[in-house]
C-alpha cells in the first residue's frame, strides 16, 4: 500500500496516526493529569519551602498518590470485562503505602526529637531564638521556624560558659 502511493500516502498515514494518538491519548491524559495536578501541586509548593519537613510531606503525598492509583487499578481489575495485570498494581499499592508510612514516621520522630530538645532532655543540644542580623541562611532548615538548634560543648559542670555551635534552624 505504501510502496505504490509514494511519500504523500506515507505522510498522510503519519498525520492520521498522530491525530488518532493525540485524540485517544490526549483526552485520557488530560483526564488523568488534571486530578494529579490538583493532588501534587501542594506537594510541589511544599518542596519550594526548602525545609526537611516540607520534603518529607511531599514524599508522603507522592506515596499516598501512588498507593491510591494502585488501589484504583486493583479495583478496576475486579471488573470481569477489564483485563489488567495485577502485579504492577499490587507493587504500586505496596510501595506507595510503604513510602507514605515511612515519611509519616519520619515526620513524627523528627517532631518528637525537637520536642525533647525543647524540653531539655537532650543534654548536648539546645534551642535559642535566632538573633537579629544573624546569618542562619546557610544552616539546614528542619521546620522553617526561627529557632536555632545548637550543640552545647560543655567541658565542666556549668553550661553557661559552654561553647555553642549552631546546627540547624528548627
Amino acid at each position: 500500500m505504501l510502496s505504490s502511493g509514494g511519500g504523500s500516502q506515507l505522510f498522510a498515514l503519519v498525520v492520521l496516526v498522530a491525530l488518532y494518538s493525540l485524540f485517544f491519548g490526549g483526552i485520557p491524559g488530560l483526564l488523568y493529569g488534571i486530578p494529579l495536578l490538583a493532588i501534587l501541586a501542594p506537594a510541589k509548593q511544599a518542596t519550594l519551602l526548602g525545609t526537611a519537613d516540607a520534603r518529607t510531606r511531599a514524599r508522603r503525598t507522592a506515596g499516598v498518590t501512588v498507593s491510591v492509583m494502585g488501589g484504583l487499578g486493583l479495583a478496576a481489575s475486579l471488573v470481569p470485562e477489564v483485563v489488567l495485570t495485577t502485579i504492577p498494581l499490587w507493587a504500586a499499592l505496596v510501595v506507595g503505602a510503604a513510602v507514605a508510612i515511612h515519611a509519616q514516621v519520619e515526620l513524627h520522630r523528627r517532631r518528637r526529637w525537637v520536642q525533647r530538645v525543647r524540653d531539655g532532655h537532650e543534654p548536648f543540644l539546645g534551642l535559642r531564638p535566632c538573633a537579629p542580623g544573624e546569618d542562619v541562611e546557610l544552616l539546614p532548615s528542619l521546620a522553617g521556624d526561627d529557632d536555632v538548634l545548637e550543640v552545647v560543648l560543655a567541658t565542666g559542670h556549668y553550661r553557661a560558659n559552654a561553647a555553642r555551635e549552631p546546627l540547624a534552624r528548627v
